[in-house]
């Protein structure tokens, strides 16, 4: 913390253009904070585990946004709650198990063991090729299509229906219950158009009737 305030003064010395709004805003406490593990409250193993841009938050409402979009209020703060519980689960799981949400392993010893496969992979598929093309016997072989044998069909597995919880039915009643209040809304307006429609046919039949009066007078 000492040595970030000594920074800030040797860039006050300066006496650069601009440089003192320039500190103005970077020493407020909540922005300072929010560069400087050492000014923040936050813990520093959190902090250095959390990332250094916005990629989970935006990923986070991609993936918030699959739960539905343009919902009532009520919906939405009850889907948002399921959401969370379900993230909160799966971090949990992770945590104590080691499972990622994708149930595959990606630490950084398995990246390195699929880094060595793959390359031995490719270093005998090389030697291989040189093989083929130092082999005489294949100058006078013409070539031939190698057919592909048939792939076996591999059987579906049959997913296991899950009976919906009481939360997820609660949701369905609160969405049904919403668009019955949609459709009385929308019946209601439709009468109440229908009623000055006639309004305006009645109101258009006086005015020709006294006008045809007015005619027969003349």
């Amino acid at each position: 913390k000492d040595e970030v305030n000594i920074l800030l003064q040797q860039i006050k010395d300066t006496n650069d253009d601009g440089i003192e709004d320039w500190l103005k805003y970077y020493k407020q406490p909540y922005v300072l904070s929010s560069l400087n593990q050492f000014i923040s409250n936050i813990d520093h193993e959190i902090w250095r585990k959390s990332g250094g841009n916005t990629n989970n938050a935006e990923a986070a409402h991609s993936m918030v946004n699959r739960e539905g979009k343009q919902l009532k209020l009520l919906s939405a703060i009850l889907r948002g709650k399921r959401y969370d519980e379900r993230c909160y689960k799966t971090i949990e799981i992770h945590n104590k198990a080691g499972v990622s949400y994708t149930h595959t392993d990606k630490s950084e010893i398995k990246r390195t063991c699929g880094s060595i496969t793959r390359k031995g992979f490719r270093n005998q598929k090389n030697k291989e090729s040189v093989i083929d093309l130092t082999n005489d016997e294949l100058s006078n072989k013409s070539s031939s299509k190698r057919k592909l044998s048939p792939s076996t069909n591999r059987k579906s597995s049959k997913k296991s229906r899950k009976e919906p919880s009481e939360n997820d039915n609660e949701i369905l009643e609160l969405e049904i219950e919403e668009r019955k209040m949609t459709l009385r809304e929308r019946a209601i307006k439709a009468r109440t158009a229908e009623v000055e429609v006639r309004k305006l046919e009645a109101e258009v039949e006086a005015l020709e009737l006294a006008n045809l009066q007015q005619k027969q007078k003349v």
